[in-house]
């Protein structure tokens, strides 16, 4: 500027009177002016005087103290930062809300599926799945009891995610899920053609893999060994092949390693009408896993003499009033369990508002 200079400049606007500079705190240094003595120029000292501990007098002159500019830069800071928290903690609740509404009306999906004459989708299957797994439930069995961790039953998502992927994507998954230590994997089969689509077809069959005895487990395969497999469809039909088919022998090839190993369809109960699949997949699960944990629990091989796993017998005999009636059990088991949670959550509340 023609008047003087400007320290510490974070702007370029100023007034040629040598006495006003719009810049915050910072301080103008004219030609036309000395003052208190001072060897340079400043503001006028009764400015100085009225503001004790903004100006300072030194070498070069009346200056703004750093401190000054720091502070009103942190504090501008916090203030910032205590808005964008308030927004986030906004965000938040508004989330949350969301979400309980989301998890109120899938409680509510899931007890409609278990309705009569509805079919089971995938969120279903998990939930009972999950639940019979920590011992919660059990409609086939004489009692709940949390099952053995040599045990997956597989969420149906998870085995349509697996069954799309290849060998090397497998190994990866099978890491994920602990593959080496299981000894039985439940995997609800779907006919859904549609690889993007998780959520969809519209009939259910299961796949049982087992290592049976003291069957070796190749650590190099991350688990995927497994040479034992039982594939039970309870509306079978004179069709060999059909989609839960192909996509049960995808999941085989990847669950032992082997693109030429055999599945073998075995005889098993059959439903009486078009929307009991689910339901008789989770009758066969519930037996399987029992009659396995039991053999375990007394030493015994889970295959006869014959090489027929143990549970063979006991999936034939389940009849079509029992699958109505575990229709209901799970129906009635899933309302108690979501009004338990409810009633929790407020209680959880209440007793944070109260510490407020």
């Amino acid at each position: 500027p023609p008047i003087g200079h400007i320290d510490a400049c974070d702007r370029q606007d100023y007034q040629p009177s040598g006495l006003a500079f719009a810049g915050r705190g910072l301080a103008f240094h004219g030609q036309n002016s000395r003052t208190n003595g001072c060897p340079s120029y400043g503001p006028p000292r009764a400015v100085a005087d009225q503001r004790p501990g903004l100006y300072t007098c030194g070498a070069s002159g009346y200056k703004a103290w750093p401190q000054i500019e720091q502070e009103m830069i942190e504090q501008e800071q916090i203030n910032r930062a205590t808005l964008l928290s308030l927004y986030d903690e906004a965000d938040r609740k508004r989330k949350l809300q969301k979400e309980e509404a989301a998890c109120l009306l899938n409680a509510k999906e899931r007890r409609r599926s278990f309705a009569p004459g509805q079919w089971l989708n995938d969120a279903s299957i998990a939930r009972v799945y999950s639940e019979f797994a920590a011992g919660n439930v059990a409609s086939f069995t004489e009692k709940p009891q949390p099952l053995s961790e040599e045990i997956l039953l597989m969420d149906p998502a998870i085995a349509f995610w697996f069954m799309h992927q290849d060998l090397e994507s497998a190994e990866l998954a099978a890491i994920d899920l602990n593959l080496r230590d299981k000894q039985l994997i439940l995997c609800p089969i779907n006919d859904n053609a549609n690889g993007g689509c998780a959520d969809g077809g519209g009939h259910w069959t299961l796949l049982v893999a087992w290592r049976a005895g003291k069957e070796s487990n190749n650590n190099d395969k991350e688990g995927l060994t497994f040479k034992n497999f039982r594939y039970y469809d309870s509306m079978s039909t004179s069709q060999k092949y059909n989609r839960n088919r192909v996509n049960a022998e995808k999941l085989v090839h990847l669950l032992s390693g082997d693109s030429k190993a055999v599945l073998y369809q075995a005889s098993c109960a059959q439903q009486v009408n078009s929307y009991d699949c689910g339901i008789y997949v989770i009758a066969f699960s519930e037996i399987i896993a029992s009659v396995f944990m039991k053999a375990k629990k007394e030493s015994r091989n889970i295959e006869n003499e014959f090489g027929h796993p143990l549970w063979a017998d006991q999936i034939k005999e389940v009849s079509p009033d029992s699958v109505t009636n575990a229709r209901r059990y799970h129906c009635n088991a899933f309302k108690q369990l979501d009004n338990q949670v409810k009633e929790a959550d407020l209680q959880s509340g209440n007793n944070h508002e109260s510490q407020s």
